[in-house]
């Protein structure tokens, strides 16, 4: 006989009994321990539109001129906008980091925003002395440092290095296309939902699911297929995470940049075009009453 016991998650024991078996024991019996684990060489990753055959990398991008004028050159480091404003970032995360080069959006630093912090010359210890006293890398050359791969990568932790990011347009969704990627293995879409979210802080988006009833705005990708719309430009950072007990006990998560371009004016900027379009309507119409009044005066001293 063979009974499971399910110990915690991710545990399981197996015990098997032999009614029959022996003359010395009474109902002798042998247990195993099975410990479930994560596939190491599964992972998730994404597919971007426009690009056909297997996922793509930031790599075969690059290797492609015919393909780089889908992507955003970020300007040297960089940092995304926030809530707070197109010039207010709240984020520590830096774009194609260039420490001989001052901050861009500096000016404005936010007392309750984490401070802005290189990650990848952080992590040399060349900078290190024999006491263990770090100065700052301000001399830590960031291009050697990156390599070949970082700057084709997707995550954060790599951000220094990360100099390009897929442009959308504003008027448009962007619907994430998630696979499960093994080694030997054809490609296999998700199925599963999914938590998906902006690793700046950024909340000006929004995303929205195909149902029954038409789009429906959802916090968290429900079901496999979610449309994200934004209301804000620049660069988003995102990152998919499929953690459900009732799927998988293994966490899978990717992340993905896209840089949203040909954004309507703002409502301040709407506003003021709006202003001075009627100003200057308004002074043309002035301008044409005072012309006809002249020339209408010069006809009556002429009578």
């Amino acid at each position: 006989a063979i009974s499971h016991t399910a110990t915690e998650e991710r545990y399981s024991s197996l015990t098997m009994s032999f009614t029959i078996g022996s003359l010395k024991c009474v109902n002798p019996s042998l247990t195993y321990q099975i410990i479930m684990g994560c596939d190491h060489q599964r992972r998730l990753g994404i597919k971007l539109p426009n690009f056909e055959g297997s996922l793509v990398l930031l790599k075969s991008i690059f290797s492609s001129p015919s393909k780089k004028f889908l992507m955003f050159d970020l300007p040297q480091n960089y940092r995304p906008p926030s809530s707070y404003g197109i010039e207010a970032p709240c984020t520590s995360n830096i774009y194609n980091a260039n420490l001989s080069l001052p901050l861009l959006r500096d000016k404005k630093h936010l007392t309750s925003c984490p401070k802005p912090q290189y990650k990848i010359c952080q992590e040399t210890e060349i900078y290190c002395n024999e006491n263990g006293e770090c100065s700052t890398p301000k001399f830590c050359d960031v291009r050697k440092e990156c390599g070949e791969e970082r700057p084709v990568s997707a995550l954060e932790q790599n951000s220094d290095c990360i100099r390009s990011a897929y442009k959308v347009p504003y008027s448009v969704g962007f619907t994430p296309q998630l696979y499960f990627l093994s080694h030997g293995a054809p490609e296999k879409k998700v199925d599963k939902p999914y938590i998906l979210s902006e690793v700046n802080g950024r909340s000006e988006y929004e995303t929205y699911q195909d149902t029954q009833m038409g789009l429906v705005r959802v916090k968290n990708c429900s079901y496999h297929i979610c449309t994200i719309f934004f209301r804000g430009t620049e660069l988003f950072h995102f990152k998919a995470t499929i953690n459900s007990s009732k799927h998988s006990f293994c966490v899978y998560s990717t992340e993905f940049m896209l840089y949203v371009v040909d954004s309507p004016l703002s409502t301040t900027n709407s506003n003021l075009f709006t202003t001075a379009a009627g100003g200057f309507v308004v002074t043309l119409i002035l301008l044409c009453y005072a012309h006809s009044n002249v020339r209408f005066t010069k006809l009556l001293n002429l009578d």
